[in-house]
């Protein structure tokens, strides 16, 4: 067989080679350059926007090897060798060579005719059969593409709907406030029961304790030889220097730390405080509640979920209206509380409020951390005045951590306990015998000075005694230990202090020595780099047992609440309210925390509906074209078949800049649900409430905040991306993103400190989205294998491989990667790349169902197991 080469007018003998364009193969400049020509496609004359190469017909010469035809729907770049033309591309009357489907048309499916894109529809590259829906956009006939705009008056419509919804509930917030107002006023509440007497506490405490003490791990010594007893009905001063361990004796006393020596008892009986944890109350020195909230959502769930089951919600009301009288904080019930940001109410109501989050749950034991702290002195007696009118008048056992209070606000403490640096008492006693006690070891306080103030200087050692020239601040528990002896503060008959037999320093052992600080602090030696390591050891195996045996006890706990529920046995303590209504409570308190500002839940969308632009403007030229003919592909340079042979593919990057979006938005805001509130959760516990109720209460809340979410960042997302799936998938993806990406915030609030939480969560964003993705690196050089059913083989990742199976990135990349391929008109190939497969959406889908459960617990269990001493 031979052709005619035209510009020699010679037979050439035809050189036939399988699978390559014969007539290209003997003469490429006759295929090109004699043979073939570029033509306007049929169908775009009017706008002269698409063009073809077509055989070119000479009628001057007749030659069958230069004169063929070739049928619409095929290609034909020789004679009798006609391809069918395949979906997505166009193949008019004789067409050489497949075109792409230009944009601005689509083309039938069987590639034989090109039309128009429709008013109100684009046409991408390789459309078939009709265009896509313009809807948000304004596209006129022939539009290549679609800015949809007009969503961003869907976003604005939704944000001024909001607006009014939360104006409307603030409009009924302030109705309610007058209406409570109007009722206190006509019924003359605050005058009736600010006079009327308090009701008895039905269970009453007084705590005597003996020789409380605590050594460190290290040998150095807190406190020692604390002896006493609080009365039931009496306030007490706990007052000291810095270091003196205030905050230490009310930690052992009550449990939360573990004493190395010393006894409780519990009117008359040896046990633990610790026992009666849900008649303890302990105000923070810091206004610990959410500034979210007014202060009757405050003071309303303290008592809902403190106070015993059996009382009525007419009973719990009337016992927050009581207390709220009491603290005369009547006036602010409906107010927010507040914060730096947002004004509220003042700090002298919030510590008001912070000490009746207490009062309301009636306890029997009180414990206050510097309640007069950042008062003013008129304030701080008026707390201080309060608080022993409801000790009186309850028979409520109040002790006070209190730093420097005016004479008149020391005056209303009934006693007075005064500890020395390292933990040793000075006095302990009543308030009024104080004066006469150091008047009687050598200090009498000026006239003209506060006896609260004067007592913390000769504590410190700033006063000079009188009666010994001698004297060391390390004598002040010499002289306690000889009044509680009978011998007088100085000694038997005026002797000299040293002539008692007394050590006020403990003896150590083992490489330590005494400083001679006061209360016997020291430093230890360490002798080698070996003992160092071992102390530190030490230190950690203790914090260690410390932590497995807290857990031990809550676990014990739990299953004594178990025992109790199943067998209807109250709790012999106080029986609260269970799982279900504690349930239903911090369900209740965690949709007012989201729902109560409109500027920080707009705030939140904005940032969804932001972050979806963003990442629509950087994908919108991404796309998919469909492999060339293996016949076309065949006449290009051997060095790029490859390339020619595979599909312009760039919705893998497609899926990863999604997933690295939506990382990016729900760990941002994951981690503030609960890293935000992290001292009321301790506060919480600490006072009974169980975790599980108070993370699924949140996590349901959250679950519409995730909705809300994926909606706007889906809606943001195809403003500019032109797609091609149903919408409904991609939403489908991107909350199934958002599920894991929450849980992710909230974990890395609690295992972080909180300024170091926006750092990592951007570095979380970036390992699971891009690292973990599936993407850079491939699936292909993870797993070691080109074909999903190929045996796999070792590769640099083989060991840490599993990370990319519980990657949700990964999974959700696959599976936006089926649907948008499936959704275009190419043919698709037998083996996806990536190791991704056809028919395993709902393998996807299911995968990162069951990740985002293992995050979940994982969070759950971080706030759990981390900061337990704040949690006691």
């Amino acid at each position: 067989m031979s052709i005619v080469d035209p510009a020699t007018g010679q037979a050439v003998p035809l050189i036939t080679t399988p699978g390559v364009n014969p007539v290209l193969a003997n003469n490429p400049q006759i295929y090109y350059g004699k043979l073939t020509g570029l033509y306007i496609c049929p169908g775009a004359e009017e706008f002269k926007d698409c063009i073809y190469r077509k055989i070119k017909r000479d009628p001057d010469v007749a030659d069958a090897n230069r004169d063929w035809t070739c049928p619409a729907g095929n290609f034909c770049q020789a004679q009798g060798l006609a391809v069918k033309c395949k979906p997505g591309f166009f193949c008019p009357p004789d067409a050489v060579e497949p075109l792409l489907c230009p944009s601005r048309y689509f083309c039938d499916r069987n590639a034989t005719t090109i039309t128009r894109c429709e008013k109100n529809t684009y046409c991408l590259s390789g459309s078939v059969g009709k265009g896509y829906n313009c809807f948000g956009a304004s596209c006129p006939a022939g539009s290549s593409s679609a800015n949809k705009f007009g969503l961003l008056i869907f976003f604005m419509i939704f944000a001024i709907i909001v607006w009014f919804l939360f104006k409307w509930q603030n409009k009924r917030l302030q109705l309610r406030f007058l209406k409570h107002s109007k009722q206190v006023k006509e019924a003359k509440v605050l005058s009736s029961q600010k006079d009327a007497p308090l009701q008895r506490l039905s269970k009453t405490f007084d705590l005597e304790f003996t020789d409380l003490g605590l050594v460190l791990g290290n040998g150095i010594e807190i406190m020692s030889g604390v002896t006493g007893a609080l009365k039931s009905g009496r306030t007490c001063a706990i007052m000291g220097p810095s270091g003196a361990g205030k905050t230490t004796f009310v930690t052992l006393l009550t449990g939360k730390t573990k004493r190395t020596s010393g006894v409780v008892k519990v009117n008359g009986v040896v046990e633990e405080l610790s026992k009666y944890k849900k008649l303890i109350g302990y105000v923070p020195q810091e206004d610990v509640m959410l500034r979210e909230l007014t202060v009757r959502d405050i003071l309303m769930h303290s008592a809902r979920m403190r106070l015993p089951a059996d009382w009525t919600f007419k009973q719990i009301r009337e016992k927050v209206d009581n207390i709220v009288n009491i603290l005369g904080i009547d006036h602010i019930y409906d107010k927010v509380i507040g914060d730096a940001e947002n004004r509220g109410i003042s700090g002298g109501q919030r510590k008001r409020v912070n000490i009746g989050m207490e009062l309301v749950a009636e306890p029997s034991v009180l414990f206050l951390d510097e309640p007069t702290s950042g008062l003013d002195s008129s304030t701080s007696f008026e707390v201080c005045a309060m608080l022993r009118n409801v000790a009186r008048g309850q028979g409520l056992n109040i002790a006070a951590v209190i730093h420097s209070p005016s004479p008149a606000t020391f005056k209303q403490f009934d006693d007075l306990l005064l500890l020395g640096k390292g933990g040793r008492i000075i006095y302990f006693g009543p308030v009024v015998e104080a004066s006469s006690y150091f008047d009687s070891i050598g200090f009498t306080c000026p006239p003209d000075e506060s006896p609260s103030d004067f007592f913390m200087d000769v504590a410190s050692g700033k006063v000079e005694s009188h009666r010994d020239n001698a004297f060391k601040p390390a004598d002040l528990f010499k002289y306690w230990v000889n009044h509680k002896e009978g011998k007088g503060g100085i000694g038997a008959a005026g002797a000299s202090l040293t002539s008692i037999d007394y050590d006020p320093t403990p003896s150590y052992s083992g490489g330590h020595e005494n400083t001679g600080l006061v209360g016997g602090e020291k430093i230890e030696k360490i002798n080698t780099w070996t003992d160092g390591v071992a102390k530190a050891l030490g230190d950690i195996l203790r914090d260690l047992w410390f932590w497995i045996s807290d857990i031990a006890i809550e676990i014990y706990h739990n299953i004594i609440g178990i025992y109790y529920l199943i067998s209807c046995t109250k709790d012999p303590v106080r029986q609260t309210c269970g799982f279900p209504w504690q349930f239903w409570l911090l369900t209740r308190r965690a949709f007012t925390q989201v729902f109560r500002s409109a500027k920080s839940f707009l705030l939140d969308q904005f940032m969804h509906f932001g972050v979806g632009v963003f990442i629509s403007v950087a994908i919108q030229n991404f796309q998919y074209l469909g492999p060339l003919p293996d016949e076309i592909c065949n006449t290009v340079p051997l060095n790029l078949r490859g390339i020619c042979a595979r599909a312009s593919d760039q919705l893998k990057e497609t899926g990863m800049f999604i997933c690295l979006g939506v990382l990016f938005a729900g760990i941002s805001v994951g981690s503030q649900t609960f890293g935000r509130e992290k001292i009321v959760y301790w506060r919480d516990t600490s006072a009974g409430m169980s975790t599980i109720p108070y993370y699924l209460g949140k996590y349901i809340i959250d679950l519409f905040r995730i909705l809300l979410a994926g909606i706007m960042f889906s809606i943001a997302l195809i403003i500019f991306w032109p797609y091609r799936q149903s919408w409904f998938t991609v939403l489908i993806v991107v909350e199934m993103l958002y599920l894991s990406a929450f849980p992710m915030g909230y974990f890395i609030s609690y295992a972080f400190n909180q300024n170091s939480v926006a750092l990592v969560g951007t570095g979380f964003s970036l390992l699971w989205a891009l690292v973990l993705s599936g993407v850079i690196p491939t699936l292909t050089d993870v797993y070691g294998k080109n074909n999903i059913n190929d045996v796999a083989k070792d590769t640099a990742f083989t060991e840490i491989s599993w990370l990319w199976n519980i990657s949700a990135p990964r999974h959700a990349i696959e599976a936006f990667y089926v649907k948008e391929v499936v959704a275009r008109d190419f043919e698709v190939p037998a083996n996806l790349p990536n190791l991704y497969q056809l028919d395993n959406f709902g393998g996807a889908i299911y995968a990162m169902f069951i990740i985002q459960i293992g995050w979940n617990v994982l969070a759950w269990l971080t706030i759990k197991v981390t900061n337990r001493r704040k949690q006691k």
